[in-house]
């Protein structure tokens, strides 16, 4: 046997790899841009809420509050409000799903966050529940010696959150690379003779 004729299987075996590599990560590709087209870009909105501790009040109390005020606000009674004062209207489970809460570590500091497939309105839905929980704790002041007070109202935001078509025809691609490596390797382990 020539070292050409040598050559001609390992040279076949390695084409084989490059074609379903190059098919699996086209594949990928063209799988993740498809999915970017079908899924509505969503955009993100943050409004804050400072908790202000009253006169005489250690201040460990509103740093307490702002967790706990952190869970009730996807509370079904403030989400009821909010939905209802937002323009058009809204169910209370759309906000459910489309708005988060979180509490700062460091300060007496909570984030409203709402997301949307509209800018403008995911600014208002972050709005509208920081305002009905602000409401919902001054109107008990007096059971819990904190106030809220709305820290900074949230901004149209100029660029969706969500991955782009180019991020997501990449991760396709790197995805169906990363199986076609794993196909060429499978392939190649079970041309390896068997020891023994």
């Amino acid at each position: 046997m020539t070292r050409s004729d040598a050559f001609e299987p390992a040279q076949g075996v390695w084409l084989r790899a490059v074609v379903v590599l190059v098919i699996l990560g086209l594949l990928g590709a063209v799988l993740g841009a498809v999915l970017a087209l079908t899924r509505p870009q969503r955009y993100t909105a943050r409004a804050y809420v400072a908790v202000v501790a009253q006169k005489g009040t250690d201040s460990t109390v509103a740093q307490q509050f702002t967790s706990a005020y952190a869970r009730i606000a996807n509370d079904p009674v403030i989400l009821t409000r909010a939905a209802a004062l937002l323009d058009p209207p809204t169910e209370p489970s759309v906000l459910e799903s489309a708005v988060d809460a979180g509490a700062s570590p460091d300060a007496p500091l909570l984030e409203i966050t709402a997301k949307d497939v509209a800018a403008q309105r995911a600014a208002a839905m972050a709005d509208i529940v920081a305002a009905t929980l602000v409401g919902y704790a001054n109107r008990r002041v007096g059971q819990t010696s904190v106030r809220l007070v709305v820290f900074a109202t949230a901004e149209r935001p100029n660029a969706p959150s969500s991955p782009s078509q180019v991020q997501l025809a990449l991760l396709g691609a790197f995805v169906g690379l990363l199986i076609g490596a794993l196909v060429v390797l499978q392939g190649v382990r079970d041309r390896l003779p068997m020891p023994g």
